[in-house]
């Protein structure tokens, strides 16, 4: 093999590995931010008060036959609970509810909140997708993703 085709093979490998390393990195956050979160707090009760509307962009693309009409940005509006606890501290919700309806029917509603010792600003309310879904998840698709690159990228070394 031609000593230019090797040396661009070599490079080419190398973009792949740096690539894996990407989700590794946005998996990893995702856990270390939830682990944070719950060993850097303590639990305490609230019942979620009201609803607080919030405008939030939004990305749509859409591909119709062979014509692709590119991502676009919407802002629109969506509703987070907001929980607050027998000490007055008001939490958020990190996911919103696309309708009013949805979020208003969760007030009254007793809930479990981390109350974040250091910084009370990143208090959160103990959501089942945002504790467990997201990281565990969110691991496991950047694990399958490095995966499968990492094998590409030993394709490439070979040479």
């Amino acid at each position: 093999m031609d000593k230019s085709v090797k040396i661009g093979v070599k490079i080419i490998s190398i973009i792949f590995f740096f690539m894996a390393l990407f989700p590794i990195i946005g998996g990893g956050w995702t856990a270390y931010d939830a682990a944070d979160v719950i060993l850097n707090s303590k639990t305490d009760y609230a019942a979620i008060k009201f609803c607080e509307k919030r405008l939030v962009i939004s990305f749509t693309g859409s591909i119709k036959g062979n014509y692709r009409r590119g991502m676009r940005a919407k802002i629109k509006p969506a509703y987070f609970a907001i929980a607050e606890t027998d000490s007055g501290l008001e939490v958020s919700s990190r996911f919103p509810n696309n309708k009013r309806e949805k979020c208003e029917d969760k007030i009254g509603n007793k809930v479990s909140v981390y109350v974040y010792k250091s910084y009370t600003e990143n208090s959160r309310i103990n959501t089942f997708i945002q504790f467990w879904i997201l990281p565990i998840g969110g691991s496991l698709i950047c694990m399958i993703f490095s995966y499968v690159i990492l094998r590409g990228t030993k394709w490439f070394f070979k040479y």
